[in-house]
């Protein structure tokens, strides 16, 4: 990634933050957070994902010190909406990249994923791989494969952000930082935090 592409989505995101503390005096989730919640660079995000503001209200609740850091974040998006001219370079803007249609696509999109966080970029990750309205959907493969990597790991858990304008319901919880845990037991951790 070039530094000039670095530095305008580092721009889009930290004023997407600012607009996030106006949207908060309406918003206002409920949030859960480990105290003393650290998320250094090249941490790897993941989310289920209920809607398009899921990105930006996941951001927005990382400690503001972590968050300078680590911009910009990044996360994959379906085909279907980074694709399109306006909407796409939009997203792009703000950190999306694209994931890919086809297997091969999304083969490639996978390991160029697992090249950013350990070239120190923070990813979002939703594994679900599509918006799920009510609960949570079935996980795609590659959220394992990067689970592998030994790369710092946290979960973050979205709900009641469908409830219509009732914005009081939703809830945003977050685990503590997951590191230097063998691979099957980090896999266990995602399992279990979104099952709760």
């Amino acid at each position: 990634m070039d530094k000039v592409g670095t530095v305008i989505i580092a721009i889009f995101q930290l004023l997407s933050k600012i607009l996030m503390v106006f949207f908060q005096l309406i918003f206002r989730p409920q949030i859960t957070r480990p105290q003393g919640l650290r998320v250094p660079r090249g941490t790897l995000i993941v989310s289920n994902h209920q809607s398009f503001l899921d990105p930006w209200l996941v951001c927005h609740y990382i400690p503001l010190k972590d968050v300078l850091t680590m911009l910009p974040l990044r996360y994959p998006v379906t085909p279907e909406y980074i694709r399109r001219p306006i909407l796409g370079f939009f997203i792009r803007c703000f950190g999306g990249y694209d994931i890919g249609y086809t297997s091969l696509e999304k083969a490639k999109r996978l390991l160029y994923t697992r090249d950013l966080i350990h070239a120190g970029y923070t990813v979002m990750l939703f594994p679900e791989g599509k918006l799920e309205k009510e609960g949570l959907g079935e996980f795609q493969k590659g959220v394992d494969m990067l689970a592998q990597e030994d790369i710092p790991l946290l979960l973050a858990r979205i709900s009641g952000i469908n409830n219509g304008f009732d914005f009081s319901r939703v809830r945003l919880k977050f685990s503590s930082l997951i590191k230097d845990v063998p691979a099957e037991e980090k896999v266990g951790r995602i399992y279990e935090f979104f099952k709760e």
